[in-house]
């Protein structure tokens, strides 16, 4: 049956029955009034169907589960002033500890009971004059609000790390000056997020233009940016209104909905949205769906076990299993392919994050100190690569776990540690685990060598896996012009230099910036016309183009040129690297590195 609905929002009167004949790709309920078991969920998730749960953190309704009847004579501390245009609505102190772990609680339960994300309403209470002035003014307010949020994030990812935040409105957290909507992204925010609804963007509900279209456009266009879906929710009953909405909305990459203003019932005027959508227009917000061994998730497909995601990514160096080569980004498939995204853990009290699929946390021999790993997911493929001088074998490992609470800590030497956030009691097996070098060779006058393993040229030869056209290290430490590279962690002159590795492959490809602290490789063979969308050099992003196409970032520098908001770098020929929206003239030579 074809899409009838591409998203809705409605709070009342929705019904398992209902859901279960309705054709949605996502669904914004009412958990209250639906009352949908794990069991029917798991059902509609099985017919392809996302099911969000509405959920106010900024206000505390009386006629919810949590409201206690001693409220109404002895309320609690958090509670403040009943809100005048909505009866049985209360300001809360949404910072209280107290407010913010029931709610926490309340999102964690949902993620528990298998939805697969929260709408999260009321985000703006922070704008609430009584309730900043409570809270020391709005900047602080605003302030708790972000933590507030990034907060549930991180206890319902690590519950389920594909489970999904929208918020509703408060649309200036998506930007660092909440006054300007042309201010920088506020990427750190967007981090913990997977999407924004945004209300009456376009038109009044009496089908009157809003005057603050242009301005919620502009904030709305930094989650765009940043590859997070947009629901726009407009609230007109003229069909010319209803049709105008639709098309500007669409224009500015939202995904539309025409919505009454009691949200019971689907204007049907919204079953010609889904036709008109790109395929990537929900993508931030659909969930992962295995079928046969076939796996899809947001555009990536794994069959068989062969990996291909856009052609673009091998991270953190080659991978060779079975006969399986990659080289230069390209995979080539004779048996299995194991491709992780790398995050090499520097020393320290460090926290990282499994924020995608095949995450690989790397422990090199040289590592010291208390790392925590939130949203680690056995089975999503995540994995912990400990260097072989701390720990010889896998089962050794397992003999240094203990658990505290949901808890997992793997006690290395000494005092160092790894506690893996959530991992639930005794879950952790020898599988989850992967011994990594334990220490390199010397370096001669750029040419290293590592335990027999010969780098020369920019090609990197290791116990017969060649990789061509990456920056790879595999296996073993190398030293090159006073850059250390140590079981995947590179230490430059004391500084940490922790990357997302994408190696990009030949021809018209488009590559993302989806986490901080990426790097985009072009290798010494690379021909083709890249774009990359979402570059943050303020987060860390770098390109590195090999020695062989440029000598010098200087050089570099030379052959960039500007259209619009994209820079350009001219590479050999008409080879070309498109960096969208960096800015007239944004572009430094530290924004570069030479492979």
């Amino acid at each position: 049956m074809a899409t009838q609905f591409a998203f809705f929002d409605q709070m009342q009167g929705e019904s398992y029955s209902k859901l279960s004949t309705t054709s949605f790709q996502i669904g914004i309920v009412d958990p209250d009034d639906t009352q949908l078991t794990s069991t029917q969920l798991s059902s509609l998730h099985a017919s392809g169907k996302s099911v969000v749960a509405y959920m106010s953190i900024g206000e505390a309704e009386n006629y919810r589960s949590y409201w206690q009847s001693s409220w109404n004579t002895n309320p609690p501390s958090f509670l403040l002033s009943e809100n005048p245009d909505w009866p049985g609505d209360f300001n809360v102190k949404f910072w209280d500890p107290t407010w913010q772990n029931m709610i926490i609680n309340q999102a964690v339960s949902l993620a528990k009971m298998g939805y697969n994300g929260v709408m999260l309403d009321v985000v703006d209470a922070y704008t609430v004059s009584a309730v900043a002035a409570a809270d020391g003014g709005i900047a602080h307010a605003r302030a708790d609000m972000i933590s507030f949020v990034e907060k549930i994030s991180a206890a319902t990812k690590a519950v389920n790390p594909d489970f999904k935040i929208i918020q509703n409105n408060a649309l200036d957290l998506l930007t660092t000056n909440p006054d300007d909507p042309s201010s920088a992204t506020n990427t750190a925010y967007l981090s913990h997020i997977d999407g924004v609804v945004a209300e009456s963007t376009f038109y009044n509900p009496d089908n009157s233009h809003t005057s603050w279209q242009s301005w919620n456009v502009q904030y709305l266009e930094h989650a765009v940016s940043a590859g997070k879906a947009v629901l726009a929710i407009d609230y007109p009953t003229s069909s010319s209104a209803q049709t105008d909405f639709i098309n500007q909305a669409i224009h500015d990459g939202f995904t539309p909905f025409v919505g009454t203003l009691d949200l019971n019932s689907i204007p049907s005027v919204n079953s010609q949205i889904p036709g008109q959508l790109s395929s990537s227009a929900l993508s931030s917000l659909t969930h992962t769906t295995t079928t046969g061994g076939t796996t899809t998730t947001g555009g990536t497909t794994t069959t068989g076990g062969t990996t291909t995601t856009g052609g673009t990514t091998t991270t953190g160096g080659t991978t060779t299993t079975g006969g399986t080569t990659t080289t230069g980004g390209t995979t080539t498939s004779g048996g299995t392919v194991d491709t992780h995204h790398i995050v090499n853990v520097a020393s320290g009290t460090q926290t990282v994050y499994g924020t995608d699929t095949n995450m690989e946390f790397v422990f090199g021999p040289n590592y010291h100190g208390n790392a925590t790993i939130k949203y680690f997911g056995a089975d999503v493929g995540d994995i912990v690569s400990i260097a072989s001088n701390i720990y010889s074998t896998t089962a050794e490992i397992m003999k240094h776990v203990t658990y505290s609470g949901s808890d997992a800590i793997i006690h290395l030497q000494g005092t160092d540690t790894i506690t893996i956030a959530g991992a639930g009691t005794n879950s952790l097996v020898a599988a989850d685990f992967y011994i990594g070098a334990a220490t390199g060779g010397t370096t001669t006058g750029g040419t290293t060598t590592t335990g027999g393993t010969t780098t020369t040229g920019g090609t990197t030869t290791t116990g017969g896996t060649t990789t061509t056209g990456g920056t790879t290290t595999t296996g073993g430490t190398t030293t090159t012009g006073g850059t250390t590279t140590t079981g995947g962690t590179t230490t430059t002159g004391g500084t940490v230099d922790t990357h997302y590795i994408v190696n990009v492959a030949n021809g018209t490809q488009t590559v993302k910036g989806t986490q901080t602290n990426m790097e985009f490789v072009f290798g010494p063979n690379y021909h083709g016309n890249a774009t990359i969308k979402y570059f943050g050099a303020d987060v860390g992003d770098i390109v590195t183009i090999s020695h062989n196409i440029y000598a010098s970032t200087a050089e570099i520098m030379k052959h960039v040129t500007y259209s619009g908001s994209n820079a350009i770098v001219h590479l050999h020929g008409t080879d070309t690297i498109t960096i969208v929206g960096a800015g007239q003239n944004s572009l430094v030579p530290a924004d570069f590195h030479i492979g």
